[in-house]
C-alpha cells in the first residue's frame, strides 16, 4: 500500500505540475498520454479507498446495534501505536518493520535465541496484525482527510462508506470484464478447427464452460452482492445511530 501512496503522488505530481492540462506527459523518458494517467490515478486512488475503508468497515463490524457518534469515535481509536511508518515483506508475511527490528536486535543480543520464542513472536504478530494495520491506516486516513479518523462524524463514515463500496464494485467491475474477454471468439482459436464458428463455441463451452456459469466469473458476482450488502449495512446502522 505504500507504493501506491507513493504512485499516486507521483502521478499528481505529474498532472499538476503543469499550468494547463497537456495531452501528454514526460517522465523519465516515458511519454504518458492524459487519458493513461487520469486512468492510473484513478485506479491507485480505487485501492487506496478499498484498503482504507476495508479497514474502516472492520472496526465498525466488530461493534453492535445503531452506530452512534460515540460509538464510531470509540471503534475508530488506536489500540497501540505499533504500526505507523514503514512495514515490510518477510516472505510474504507483511509486518511493521519496528516490530521485525526488535525482534532482530532480541536475537543477536541472544534474548530470543531459540525456536520456541521465534514461534512466539510470530503467533503475537499474527494475533495483533490487525491492530497494526488500523494504526498504519488511522495515520494515512489522518493524512489523507486531515482529519484523526476517531473524530469522524457519523457523515462523513457514510461518504468513506459509499466510495469504497464504489470502489469495490468499479474493481470487480473490471474484473467481470477481463473475464468476459476469456470468453470471446478471439479467444476460442484451436477449438472446433474443423468446423463452423457455430462448432468452435461449442467445442469452447464443452471445454471452459459458459460464460455466466462460470466459477470465477460467479465469485465476482456473488462478491459484488456480499460486499454492497455489507456497505449498505454500515449505512443503515450509522443512519440509526444518528437517530438514536
Amino acid at each position: 500500500m505504500g507504493k501506491v501512496l507513493r504512485g499516486r503522488e507521483l502521478l499528481l505530481q505529474l498532472r499538476d505540475g503543469s499550468d494547463e492540462l497537456l495531452p501528454e506527459y514526460e517522465y523519465q523518458g516515458v511519454t504518458i498520454e492524459t487519458r493513461i494517467l487520469t486512468r492510473a490515478i484513478k485506479l491507485y486512488e480505487c485501492a487506496l479507498w478499498k484498503f482504507l475503508g476495508n479497514s474502516i468497515i472492520s472496526r465498525l463490524e466488530k461493534t453492535r446495534g445503531p452506530l452512534t457518534q460515540e460509538l464510531i469515535c470509540r471503534a475508530l481509536k488506536k489500540d497501540t501505536e505499533t504500526g505507523s511508518g514503514k512495514w515490510v515483506d518477510v516472505a510474504g508475511l507483511i509486518c511493521p518493520a519496528s516490530v521485525l527490528n526488535a525482534e532482530l536486535d532480541e536475537v543477536e543480543s541472544g534474548e530470543q535465541a531459540n525456536l520456541t520464542n521465534a514461534n512466539n513472536f510470530f503467533r503475537t504478530l499474527h494475533e495483533n496484525y490487525y491492530s497494526y494495520e488500523w494504526t498504519w491506516a488511522y495515520d494515512v486516513l489522518e493524512q489523507f482527510c486531515g482529519k484523526r479518523p476517531d473524530e469522524f462524524t457519523a457523515q462523513e463514515v457514510i461518504y468513506m462508506v459509499e466510495k469504497w463500496t464504489g470502489c469495490v464494485l468499479a474493481i470487480d467491475d473490471m474484473l467481470y470484464e477481463d473475464a468476459k474477454k476469456e470468453f470471446a471468439l478471439s479467444k476460442m482459436a484451436g477449438f472446433g478447427a474443423d468446423g463452423d464458428e457455430e462448432d468452435k463455441e461449442k467445442d469452447f463451452a464443452n471445454v471452459r464452460g459458459k460464460f455466466h456459469t462460470n466459477d470465477t466469473v460467479l465469485a465476482i458476482v456473488e462478491h459484488k452482492r456480499v460486499k454492497e450488502a455489507l456497505g449498505k449495512g454500515i449505512i443503515e446502522r450509522v443512519e440509526a445511530g444518528k437517530n438514536a
